[in-house]
């Protein structure tokens, strides 16, 4: 299992189980565009600024750091979402040592939380497909995200009983007050992504 690394300054830190199905084992992380994302209002936000990790192991690519139990783990729920809303939180999240931290630290230092939050999601997957992020919509209280899953490409090896985690930090272009926050969902479909449920065309997602 890779080793967790403790960046203490802000410009050296970075900042999760819904079971996924999703088939090498090599890890990588992948940013998209500048992004020209969607009103939420108006279904989701589309093409967030993101980076995605992976870990070949079956355990996080980042944690939030908190007090240790006796086997010296972190004894907060290292699966569950995280809302990186400021600085300290920014300072206490680890990295799992995998291919394409510094990519994600340079990320998480360039977030404004003055105007921006970064939202990370982690999924098991299995080493044969990939996992893309569609989309994201949120309201004051609750942040909702789907993604679509593929195989991954062929010349990838990979074990088809065998499991990677994925994680997905994405930008949000809203300050989040963390107390308000009361709910998150995630939804994961087969194929390409396909446009969100708005009241215009709700029939277009399952």
């Amino acid at each position: 299992m890779p080793s967790f690394t403790r960046r203490h300054a802000l410009h050296s830190v970075v900042g999760a189980l819904g079971v996924v199905s999703g088939c090498g084992t090599q890890s990588r992380s992948q940013s998209s565009p500048t992004p020209t994302p969607r009103n939420p209002r108006d279904g989701a936000a589309t093409d967030l600024p993101a980076v995605r990790l992976r870990n070949p192991d079956v355990a996080p690519a980042l944690i939030e750091s908190g007090p240790e139990t006796t086997d010296g783990q972190p004894a907060n729920d290292s699966w569950a979402p995280i809302l990186v809303t400021d600085t300290e939180t920014a300072a206490s999240l680890e990295f799992a040592a995998v291919e394409g931290v510094e990519r994600a630290e340079q990320f998480l230092e360039e977030t404004d939380f003055d105007s921006e939050t970064l939202y990370v999601e982690q999924h098991p997957i299995r080493e044969c497909y990939e996992q893309q992020l569609c989309w994201v919509r949120w309201t004051e209280s609750s942040i909702e995200t789907a993604y679509s899953r593929g195989y991954r490409d062929a010349d990838i090896a990979c074990e088809t009983d065998a499991y990677d985690v994925v994680a997905q930090l994405v930008r949000l272009p809203v300050v989040f007050d963390v107390d308000e926050l009361r709910s998150h969902g995630s939804r994961t479909q087969s194929g390409p992504c396909r446009p969100p449920t708005t009241p215009e065309n709700p029939e277009e997602e399952e």
